[in-house]
């Protein structure tokens, strides 16, 4: 039953990439492999004992840092999730890369991450400034680290990542 488990996860992936709301331009492969390991996280977090549960968390997270160090540049696909503005103008925002993850440079909270943060006047910051939440994108970014020590991790997941390019989808 478990060896079917990452097979179940990576199809439930492609499938929920495919809805609506993930828009007509299909994820790059590296998009589609970092969704089954979002599945693969979940399907951990389900498992019934406690200590079988914490070292396949673990494991998922282990597996989790090395995808994001090998995969430092992304060019991903999804809808706009939050943009925001800080008190000193700086701004940021997230994409919804796979079903309840987002990457790009806003804490769990709403903070800005000061590493990826875009400044006043740039391109980018007037990138973002024009997006409207839901509305399909491309970025390109840097992926930074993920946010897994949170009492939601997998069931919400967020990696940091410096976003610098953002274009809007048809």
């Amino acid at each position: 039953m478990h060896s079917r488990l990452p097979a179940i996860a990576a199809a439930g992936a492609l499938l929920l990439l495919s809805a609506p709301g993930f828009g007509a331009t299909p994820p790059p492969k590296d998009q589609q492999d970092f969704c089954a390991l979002v599945e693969r996280a979940r399907a951990a977090a389900a498992v019934p004992d406690p200590t079988a549960k914490q070292h396949a968390l673990d494991a998922v997270r282990a597996e989790a840092v090395s995808f994001i160090q090998q995969h430092r540049g992304i060019d991903w696909v999804g809808p706009a999730g939050r943009i925001i503005v800080s008190e000193t103008g700086k701004e940021a925002g997230e994409i919804e890369a796979c079903p309840s993850s987002w990457v790009g440079g806003l804490s769990p909270e709403g903070g800005l991450d000061s590493d990826s943060w875009a400044e006043p006047e740039t391109r980018l910051f007037n990138q973002l400034r024009d997006l409207k939440p839901g509305q399909p994108v491309e970025i390109r970014a840097a992926l930074l680290g993920i946010w897994d020590e949170r009492p939601d991790f997998p069931a919400k997941i967020w990696v940091r990542a410096r976003i610098v390019d953002i274009s809007p989808l048809p």
